[in-house]
């Protein structure tokens, strides 16, 4: 019996480490099994990292596509000009004029308003042509952006109606009652008056161009007249509050640069076709006023204690340092190479090569002044002193201009005349410099006369 037992337990024994080996012979696949599928969540997360990294690109090459895309539509959009035509002497609209864009397209006007509409213009600058039976042919300048609407007004004038501009010498902007005076150089009286941008601070005409160009602080913009039919036949906007307030032309009479009031810099028209350029000078602090040096065609800015010297791309030259400086203006004399400033108690003399400075000391500070010869010729008022530069004394003073508070000195162009805007008389007066004597005559022009110019 127990034997038996001890047989039968051996046997029971032997069952639970048969059991157990059997297990742990399980239990290794089970390990290997695992690993397995380690493996393959790898290469699964792999696959699944490069078709996400596949899927971006694929969507980036998509966005660029389409980003290009629409930068090429919207800068390439076709723009168009609708206008209509009217006639100068009844401001009555004309129909069949014959319309030339680019000298390669040709339509009329032919509705009865005059009006005319010209689509799918690519971005650009255009010319059109306006010509009708009995009238001057108008040509005019456009730039047209991608998906511009432009709206132009066209003046056509008869032969009849044409100016001789060898009959006027002086043009006067009116700050007061936003316009233009000619005054006639025979019988030295207002011929013509016209309405321009808001508050012309600035005049300036180019003969050869048959232009003149008007500086508006008022509304931002420059508006181009006709020297032929002293009419006004476009107006340039620029930047907002940019203030346009002086202007002066290059040499070659190619280029009108433009000073602005309320921000540092300096832009700049083609006259030869009336287009802003797209670069402008950016000056170091707002200036006051600036000229043109015609032998050179350097800048000369006037800014707050200093004049700077700049080259007609911008670059600066030098600057020199002036004290007591005061007013708005300056005059640059070409025969002194030099600059004349306003100052206080005298009159400033700045040699724009050297840097040199000359006082003239005078009674009271001056509001305007010229240089003609050795005469300096420099307003108080409303009178008129003759400096002689040559050795700084008074040749004559007191000399009564005929109106009321003196606000500008212009010489003419032969250097006899000097015509005299006064600011609170609405009036032009006449100072004859061989005489030294003011002439009789006051010419009456519009509200606060601001700016002269000549031919």
């Amino acid at each position: 019996m127990d034997k038996k037992d001890d047989n039968k337990s051996s046997k029971t024994a032997s069952a639970p480490g048969l059991s157990a080996s059997v297990k742990n012979a399980n239990t290794t696949p089970k390990g290997v099994s695992v690993s397995i599928k380690s493996v393959t969540n790898t290469e699964n997360k792999t696959n699944a990292s490069k078709k996400a990294i596949k899927k971006i690109l694929i969507n980036s090459v998509i966005t660029i596509t389409c980003i290009c895309l629409l930068i090429f539509f919207f800068k390439n959009r076709s723009g168009q000009i609708v206008g209509f035509v009217i006639d100068s002497s009844s401001n009555t609209p004309l129909s069949g004029i014959l319309i030339t864009m680019d000298e390669n397209k040709s339509f009329e006007s032919n509705n009865v308003s005059g009006g005319f509409l010209i689509q799918d213009i690519k971005p650009g600058e255009h010319t059109l042509k306006f010509k009708g039976k009995g009238f001057e042919e108008q040509t005019i300048k456009v730039k047209i952006k991608s998906g511009q609407k432009i709206e132009q007004k066209v003046i056509l004038f008869t032969e009849e109606q044409q100016v001789n501009i060898n009959d006027y010498e002086v043009f006067v902007a009116n700050s007061g009652s936003d316009s233009i005076s000619a005054i006639n150089l025979k019988n030295k009286h207002l011929s013509k008056s016209i309405s321009v941008g808001k508050t012309p601070n600035s005049i300036i005409s180019i003969k050869n161009k048959y232009k003149i160009y008007t500086a508006n602080i008022g509304d931002d913009s420059i508006s181009i007249v006709s020297l032929n039919s002293f009419q006004e036949i476009k107006r340039i906007q620029l930047e907002r509050l940019s203030g346009p307030f002086k202007l002066a032309v290059s040499p070659a009479n190619d280029k009108l640069y433009i000073l602005n009031k309320n921000k540092p810099l300096i832009s700049i028209i083609n006259t030869n076709d009336d287009i802003m350029f797209e670069s402008v000078i950016n000056l170091q602090q707002s200036a006051k006023d600036l000229k043109i040096d015609p032998a050179s065609g350097n800048i000369i800015v006037y800014s707050n204690n200093s004049i700077s010297i700049l080259s007609n791309s911008g670059n600066l030259i030098n600057t020199f340092r002036v004290n007591n400086a005061t007013g708005e203006n300056m005059f640059f004399s070409s025969q002194k190479n030099s600059i004349f400033l306003n100052g206080r108690g005298n009159i400033i003399q700045v040699n724009i090569s050297t840097g040199e400075t000359k006082l003239y000391p005078v009674n009271t500070t001056p509001s305007a002044l010229v240089v003609n010869n050795n005469n300096l010729y420099s307003a108080f008022s409303n009178s008129i002193t003759i400096i002689d530069i040559s050795n700084g004394n008074i040749k004559k003073e007191n000399i009564f201009s005929g109106g009321k508070q003196i606000n500008q000195l212009k010489l003419s162009s032969d250097g006899s005349r000097i015509y005299i805007s006064h600011y609170d008389s609405n009036n032009i007066s006449i100072f004859d410099c061989n005489t030294e004597e003011i002439l009789p005559e006051l010419i009456s022009v519009g509200s606060k006369p601001k700016s002269l110019d000549g031919i």
